[in-house]
């Protein structure tokens, strides 16, 4: 699988750690393209459809220009039927699930065309994201995390969270050595 740097994901840390200063930037944006990078190359996709149900399904121009293509529609008629602005991203108008999701066979409807964002799940998902720095924060503090584990969820969180947790250990632990 190819490296996530470089895509949109890489564009969202940017602008989400622009605030912090500009060496724990760096530091931050390398430990969780690193830990993304290991995450998805691990996950295998268990068509639960959380990929199309996050909170905020974000858009690139590119991928909006892949999609109209696609369907063979005006920008101004995916836009008017399917999007909306928000900062320098198109969201989607309904992400919960995404309208290009069919319940059905539980497939996307645009798969071959499908947003960056939702091609780099489960890594570019806000929720494994922002809990990748204060995990490892609070393992190098404390040396364990307490995590509770929601039996009942069939998506692939629990797997990714089970995942993030390992990676996080052992970053931690190599990082003290």
């Amino acid at each position: 699988m190819k490296d996530i740097a470089g895509t949109a994901l890489e564009k969202y840390l940017d602008e989400t750690l622009s605030d912090y200063p500009p060496d724990y930037r760096e530091w931050a944006k390398g430990l969780v393209l690193t830990v993304c990078n290991v995450i998805r190359d691990e996950t295998v996709c268990k068509m639960c459809g959380a990929c199309c149900c996050q909170e905020e399904l974000t858009l690139t121009d590119n991928d909006v220009e892949r999609i109209t293509e696609h369907l063979n529609l005006k920008k101004s008629e995916l836009v008017k039927r399917y999007l909306k602005r928000k900062g320098g991203y198109w969201i989607m108008r309904e992400s919960k699930p995404c309208s290009f999701y069919d319940r059905e066979t539980k497939k996307c409807r645009i798969y071959d065309v499908r947003p960056e964002m939702c091609n780099l799940f489960p890594v570019y998902s806000p929720a494994i994201i922002s809990s990748i720095v204060p995990l490892f924060e609070a393992y190098r503090m404390k040396g364990s995390v307490i995590r509770k584990k929601n039996e009942e969820d069939n998506t692939c969180f629990p797997e990714i969270y089970d995942k993030l947790y390992k990676i996080i250990e052992y970053l931690t632990k190599r990082d003290t050595m």
